[in-house]
């Protein structure tokens, strides 16, 4: 029978907490800045990828019999705190420029120029890396827009950044648990 010692045994580690993460964005263009470095610290937020295994029902005598389809992965969004340089979104910017010119709507006729691995690390309370996503062949859909206004106050801008990606994978120790 469960008893709240079992539970606080089973309980190791205190639990994940979700402040505990670091994103990496590599980016396609070597412009020299460190902005791939910077996303470590001005990412302020993002999550763990999901995915959905699709249903096919296929029906027998009036009764829908369900198998497994296929897998789709959902878009990745991430947060990025705004440097002062604008080094992470000048960054994005250029990716997404390579991709598809604002000015004449041409761009790079080969997606591997563009496609780029991101990670997004689960870290203890201790700072160790206990599962990374690898989120493989990349690359920004929507850079969104940096609100500005007179009012707001003590602040600092942020914007997201949407990707899209082929697949992900895992890695870590916790990846080597599953049955």
């Amino acid at each position: 029978m469960a008893n709240i010692d079992s539970f606080k045994s089973a309980f190791y580690g205190g639990g994940i907490r979700p402040n505990q993460f670091k994103i990496q964005l590599n980016f396609p263009l070597a412009d020299g800045t460190g902005a791939t470095i910077l996303t470590e610290f001005f990412c302020s937020g993002g999550s763990l990828p999901a995915s959905t295994v699709g249903t096919i029902e296929t029906y027998y005598r009036g009764r829908a019999v369900k198998t497994s389809g296929d897998r789709s992965f959902e878009p990745w969004t991430v947060t990025v705190i705004n440097d002062n340089d604008f080094r992470v979104r000048n960054a994005l910017e250029n990716w997404s420029e390579m991709m598809n010119k604002n000015r004449d709507n041409t761009g790079t006729l080969e997606p591997a120029a563009y496609w780029q691995d991101l990670y997004v690390t689960q870290l203890d309370r201790n700072g160790n890396e206990l599962k990374t996503y690898k989120m493989i062949g990349a690359y920004p859909e929507n850079v969104s827009a940096i609100e500005l206004s007179f009012d707001t106050l003590n602040t600092i801008e942020t914007f997201t950044v949407t990707f899209q990606y082929q697949y992900w994978t895992t890695e870590g120790r916790l990846a080597s648990n599953v049955v």
